[in-house]
């Protein structure tokens, strides 16, 4: 299993990206492959200096939501409204960034996924 652990509001939490989770965020809050996808696309346009409004935006409302929902997969029994708080007090724009490594966790490949195998050639040969 995959998970993040990160530190927010002085408190180490724990977010597992499990099928599970990635479920519950598609009906919660988005599709995380579209989140993910959206992210990339405004990271690309920034870098080349052009505006890009994203379909998806982390706000005050679903990054708490998304953080909660990681963190219950992980077994972590606190409730949503404890994580807004914790949220709150460690700030947002720290708990997005959270949310946005939890996000390319779930989407991502894992380590094992991206090795490759033996007799494939180094990239770039």
């Amino acid at each position: 299993m995959r998970e993040v652990t990160a530190t927010l509001g002085g408190e180490e939490i724990t977010l597992a990206a499990t099928f599970k989770a990635s479920e519950e965020i598609a009906d919660r809050v988005a599709d995380p492959l579209a989140i993910a996808r959206e992210a990339a696309l405004e990271s690309m346009f920034a870098q080349a200096l052009q505006v890009y409004e994203p379909k998806f935006k982390f706000t005050v409302r679903n990054v708490p939501l998304l953080l909660h929902i990681g963190m219950r997969a992980a077994g972590d029994k606190r409730t949503l409204e404890q994580v807004q708080a914790l949220t709150f007090d460690g700030g947002f724009f720290s708990a997005r960034d959270i949310a946005t490594d939890y996000i390319a966790a779930i989407v991502g490949p894992t380590s094992e996924e991206i090795t490759p195998s033996e007799g494939d050639a180094p990239s770039g040969e």
